[in-house]
């Protein structure tokens, strides 16, 4: 990306690719950890390693905007042999 505006709009689709691999083989999880800022448009969600949260969208100024939530939402990720 040019710049970090960039960069941040640029991790919603790896999110939401992320997001619903996660959702589809939860096995995967581990300690990863969904969470959901109200105040992104477009795809809002991110994943990160349980503990404190760290909002990658709004910058240091909002780190702490959003709450945990559930994986659903993401790209349907086929399993193999699914049709």
């Amino acid at each position: 990306a040019k710049d970090l505006p960039a960069a941040r709009l640029a991790l919603q689709p790896v999110s939401e690719a992320l997001v619903g691999l996660l959702d589809a083989a939860p096995a995967l999880r581990g300690d990863l950890v969904a969470y959901r800022c109200p105040m992104v448009q477009g795809f809002p969600k991110w994943v990160q390693r349980d503990g404190p949260m760290h909002n990658p969208y709004m910058g240091t100024a909002m780190l702490q905007c959003g709450s945990s939530t559930d994986f659903s939402g993401g790209l349907h990720v086929h399993a193999e042999g699914e049709g």
